[in-house]
């Protein structure tokens, strides 16, 4: 331990000891940002298009429900209904396209029952002598 007995070695092992940290700590940076940049990269790629997907399916799916409470506040005819429902339909495509194909048949289940509850309001809502206690009860349906 003689050698380490001059001011001159002290401050070598110094610099070496700060300097073998500073690459560590590099390395460590480095690897924390490949892992940053890949999470990001997957977020914006996969993630991001999907968020969007849902959300749009859902603002959809809240217009035609929003388009079923007016059917039933006579608000909206039944024709206005039908122009709602095409519309739908061209619309909600493009996003079901985007989903990953487990999210979409899910999706799909719930929306064939969303479409389902509108189309037997409708017919209900269009005969002459309108059952309300029955559109009641279907529109009880459109939200769960």
């Amino acid at each position: 331990m003689k050698y380490l007995n001059s001011v001159s070695a002290r401050v070598l092992v110094g610099y070496i000891a700060v300097l073998s940290i500073t690459i560590i700590s590099a390395i460590l940076v480095g690897i924390l940002y490949v892992d940053a940049k890949q999470r990001t990269h997957t977020f914006i790629n996969q993630t991001l298009p999907q968020i969007t997907a849902i959300e749009s399916v859902l603002s959809l799916t809240a217009t035609l429900e929003l388009s079923a409470y007016s059917l039933y506040g006579m608000t909206l005819e039944n024709e206005d209904l039908s122009t709602v429902l095409d519309r739908y339909h061209t619309e909600i495509t493009s996003p079901l396209r985007t989903l990953d194909p487990q999210v979409t048949a899910v999706l799909k289940t719930k929306l064939e029952q969303l479409l389902a509850s509108v189309a037997q309001l409708q017919q209900v809502m269009s005969v002459s002598s309108v059952d309300w206690d029955v559109a009641r009860d279907i529109l009880a349906t459109l939200s769960t």
